[in-house]
């Protein structure tokens, strides 16, 4: 007796390995020559930006910059408010052992902090600490039966699955 299935296809993501990560970004800006001396630090804050995410067997290797904003107070005769704009590239690799080069990965980044310190009046060093929260999924296409025509002579057991999409 031949039976008629009907077949369907799902693509499954599964959750592999995550991982949470520290890490500290540090960088020199030069005050361009049109900007006055650096007399103190109002304030530092900026954003994460990633550029590139390559997965290799057992390690991740990604590669961002900080875009950062620093408003300071000029060393001239009206201590007026100045601020400057930079970008300071990180490159770091983070080993996960379960992770394969076929898999995808999802980065979520978050800037804690950002301090600013003055070498001198021309000179500013930023440290940046990220926090970067790894998830590596592994995707799978699964084959299940939809549903089978001509069962008159046949019991089915039948089972429900909940899914999240």
């Amino acid at each position: 007796m031949a039976i008629k299935l009907s077949k369907n296809n799902l693509c499954i993501n599964q959750i592999v390995g995550q991982k949470n990560e520290k890490i500290t970004v540090e960088g020199d800006e030069i005050v361009p020559d049109v900007k006055p001396d650096v007399l103190s630090i109002v304030s530092a804050n900026g954003n994460v930006c990633m550029h590139k995410k390559e997965i290799q067997d057992g390690k991740v290797k990604l590669d961002g910059s900080i875009n950062a904003y620093v408003i300071y107070i000029a060393d001239d005769e009206k201590s007026s408010m100045r601020a400057i704009n930079t970008s300071i590239d990180f490159s770091k690799t983070i080993e996960m052992k379960e992770i394969k080069t076929n898999m995808q990965l999802e980065c979520k980044t978050e800037l804690t902090n950002i301090e600013c310190r003055i070498l001198n009046g021309r000179k500013i060093s930023l440290k940046s600490n990220l926090q970067l929260m790894l998830t590596a999924y592994s995707k799978e296409n699964i084959e299940y039966v939809d549903s089978i025509e001509d069962r008159s002579d046949m019991q089915l057991l039948n089972e429900k699955i909940t899914i999240n999409s």
